[in-house]
């Protein structure tokens, strides 16, 4: 850990690679924006807008904030969601994405 960011480390024949919990949300917020039916990312309730990421042995945990369309289904959405983020983390990082939580944090409407 270094100047208070979580890091994963990726192990293999040719050595280690340290991952940020930044770069990591960085994926999942393209992954979400990726999804049809979401306009934005949102905040938690505890301020951090996007994504959280957490530690789990060699594995992680992600939770997205995210704000829907008015024209979609919450929950085929949601689920379309976690797909991409769970295949963009595995994929780009080598990680397990153990457990993958979608937030609606709301709807924008459209004008």
């Amino acid at each position: 850990m270094e100047n208070g960011k979580i890091y994963f480390d990726v192990k293999d024949k040719n050595g280690m690679i340290s991952i940020s919990s930044d770069v990591i949300a960085g994926i999942v917020a393209q992954a979400c924006l990726d999804t049809k039916g979401i306009s934005s990312m949102a905040s938690s309730q505890k301020g951090v807008k996007g994504a959280v990421i957490t530690a789990d042995e060699d594995k992680c945990s992600v939770s997205a904030y995210v704000m829907v369309t008015g024209d979609c289904v919450i929950a085929d959405v949601a689920k379309t969601a976690q797909q991409n983020i769970k295949s963009a983390v595995e994929a780009a990082c080598g990680l397990t994405v153990s457990q993958c939580d979608v937030y609606v944090a709301g709807i924008e409407l459209k004008k």
